[in-house]
């Protein structure tokens, strides 16, 4: 089962590592979803002993955004990372939070919104779901409409309230971030799954003795990590 779920999650991150970055940006203050830059060294979302964080506020960063453009269909990604215990519904806020400043920056036919916990992340696909506006509410739909037109653009919503008891830590992350880089250099020519399978226990072996955990605490993290949302 492991074996199956490192290859889903490579051929996610693989797939990211084209995305074109930008300048970060800014995200925008509302009523009570509010924007805060988010220290990347210290950065803990889910750690209900934290006391800098406004139980009143949405706090998140717009970290970077992707192109997904097709000729003059403009696309937009914005990957944005959150530093709380957030619902559906807190999700949905930022999303559509996003969507209004965005259209004030840039014209566009469609733009999802993706959300992490953890911007190390980034390449491994929207960890806690997303948002797309489009057409209809239909990404492919982008094509048929005039860039900047927003008349028919509706949310659809792939978003959920996180398991947060399967949150998992900064350095958890930073384990789990380079485990999926390193088992992928090392599969990059595999051509069987025996072949898969022997890249991913070279990649374990390597991570477990750098950070002097065991496989069975690795497993853990690794399962944990996957658990975070409920699909």
């Amino acid at each position: 089962m492991k074996n199956i779920i490192v290859f889903i999650v490579l051929l996610a991150f693989l797939g990211c590592t084209g995305q074109k970055e930008q300048a970060k940006v800014s995200g925008t203050s509302a009523k009570d979803v509010s924007a805060k830059a988010v220290d990347k060294v210290r950065f803990e979302p889910i750690d209900p002993a934290r006391t800098d964080v406004d139980p009143n506020k949405i706090d998140y960063e717009v970290f970077n955004i992707g192109e997904a453009h097709i000729g003059n269909v403009k696309r937009y990604t914005y990957n944005v990372v959150v530093t709380q215990r957030l619902t559906k519904v807190d999700f949905e806020k930022i999303a559509q939070t996003v969507y209004e400043k965005a259209k004030k920056d840039t014209p566009f036919n469609a733009l999802a919104v993706g959300f992490y916990d953890y911007p190390e992340f980034l390449r491994e696909g929207y960890r806690l779901g997303w948002a797309e506006f489009a057409p209809n509410g239909k990404w492919a739909d982008a094509m048929t409409v005039k860039t900047g037109n927003y008349s028919s653009i509706k949310m659809t919503s792939h978003l959920e309230t996180p398991n947060w008891d399967n949150a998992i830590t900064y350095q958890e992350a930073i384990i789990l971030t380079e485990f999926y880089k390193l088992a992928s250099e090392l599969s990059k020519n595999a051509k069987t799954g025996e072949e898969l399978n022997e890249a991913e226990q070279k990649a374990t072996d390597a991570i477990t003795k750098k950070y002097q955990i065991s496989p069975e605490a690795f497993d853990e993290i690794f399962f944990r990590s996957i658990g975070i949302m409920p699909w």
